[in-house]
């Protein structure tokens, strides 16, 4: 799945995405140089043709800073995090 991030933080990121996800799906987000963080889809504004979305972060804090797009979302198992609780 392809999307571009709007903002980026330590907690989380809002994207664009193309194609709908459901609330509590999770992701692989690969964000570039600064290879992958895992999330969880926190909340979803449905737009026409996809949607807007909050989506936290599930391991520890890296560093902040402005994502550039594509925003490429891979996975949507969150099983290898939901066994390190």
């Amino acid at each position: 799945m392809q999307g571009f991030a709007l903002n980026i933080s330590l907690g989380g990121l809002r994207a664009i995405l193309d194609e709908s996800v459901g609330l509590g799906d999770c992701f692989e987000v690969l964000l570039g140089d600064e290879g992958s963080r895992s999330g969880r889809v926190v909340w979803i504004q449905e737009e026409l043709g996809g949607a807007i979305v909050g989506l936290a972060f599930l391991e520890g804090a890296g560093t902040a800073r402005e994502a550039e797009p594509p925003l490429d979302v891979s996975s949507r198992s969150c099983e290898p995090w939901a066994r390190s609780k």
